[in-house]
This record gives C-alpha cells, sequence and structure tokens, in this order.
C-alpha cells in the first residue's frame, strides 16, 4: 500500500523560491509510504473563483475521506501593522505583505470544487472538499477568528522538520 506523489523525485534544489514547500513535500512524500494517498505539487488552474487564475501548493486526495488543498506559507510570519499577515523576505531582508493564506487556500479550494464539477455530477457523488495553510518554518502561532486550528499547521519539532504524526492529525 503506497500513494503516489506527482511530481515525484523532486530534490531541494527544484524549490528554489520556497523552502516551506520543500519542508511539506518531504513530509507528504514520507507520509504517503504507508498510505494510498495522492498528492498533486504544484498544480495550476485556468479558472479561479478570485482571480483569473490560480496555483495550488499541494493537493491531497484521500480514498474515501475526501481532497484537501494546502497553502504553504515558507519563512517567518507576522502580523504586521494594519493586521496584515506579512513574510519575511530573507533575501532582503525585508518585511512583504502576503495577504491572506487562509482566503487563498479557501478560494483555491472552491476553484477546484467548480472544475471538479462535472466529474462529480457524473459519478453522483460529492466528495469532502477541504482547505488548510501550513506554516512549517513557525514553532508557534495563536489561534484568531481568521485562523482556527484545525486550519493551521506549524512545525513543532525540534529538529526542524515537519512532524509526520502531526501532519496527519492535520489531514
Amino acid at each position: 500500500m503506497t500513494g503516489i506523489i506527482h511530481p515525484s523525485g523532486l530534490k531541494q534544489e527544484d524549490f528554489p523560491n520556497s523552502n516551506g514547500e520543500w519542508l511539506v513535500y518531504q513530509a507528504l512524500s514520507r507520509i504517503i509510504m504507508d498510505r494510498e494517498w495522492v498528492v498533486l505539487y504544484d498544480v495550476w488552474q485556468e479558472r479561479h473563483v478570485s482571480q483569473s487564475h490560480g496555483q495550488h501548493d499541494f493537493i491531497v486526495m484521500i480514498p474515501e475521506k475526501g481532497i484537501i488543498v494546502i497553502e504553504v506559507k515558507g519563512s517567518v510570519i507576522r502580523i504586521g501593522n494594519g493586521g496584515k499577515m506579512e513574510s519575511l523576505n530573507r533575501g532582503r531582508s525585508e518585511w512583504v505583505d502576503i495577504g491572506s493564506p487562509f482566503a487563498q487556500a479557501k478560494d483555491n479550494s472552491y476553484s477546484l470544487i467548480n472544475d471538479i464539477d462535472y466529474t462529480i455530477k457524473k459519478l453522483r457523488k460529492r466528495p469532502l472538499v477541504t482547505w488548510g495553510v501550513m506554516f512549517p518554518e513557525m514553532g508557534e502561532w495563536r489561534e484568531s477568528i481568521e485562523w482556527p486550528s484545525y486550519r493551521l499547521f506549524i512545525n513543532r519539532n525540534d529538529d526542524g522538520r515537519i512532524g509526520t504524526v502531526d501532519l496527519i492529525r492535520f489531514l
């Protein structure tokens, strides 16, 4: 019983702009070793509910359970002036407004539902499609109305790797 990750065999150098996505890719690659999950990485979407196109960091399909759309935000994240989320751009040593990754993940999940709606009608089954946000380089984060704990995942391991048990609990 082994799952699939696509594309497979990626290395850290394939993630030049997102160490966070590399950490999640590694964790999901370990998890699928004993689960029949299908994981898609870096999926482009032509039709999107809130913009002209979209990009999904990860789509995880879990048989008999459903689909989860995961938005990954690497680096250090903070709430800046005016309550906006900001990410530390390590190359330029400055804080950059990243918008709301929660709204991005939610819109991505709705866009995916719209795209697969025809197939769902033919199958006569409606899978659960949900979403979450991962901050793999953050050790702690406070829950709020916008980001309840069940939509949020952070790194809790001392070795800097995403905890497989916590990730499975999240999914």
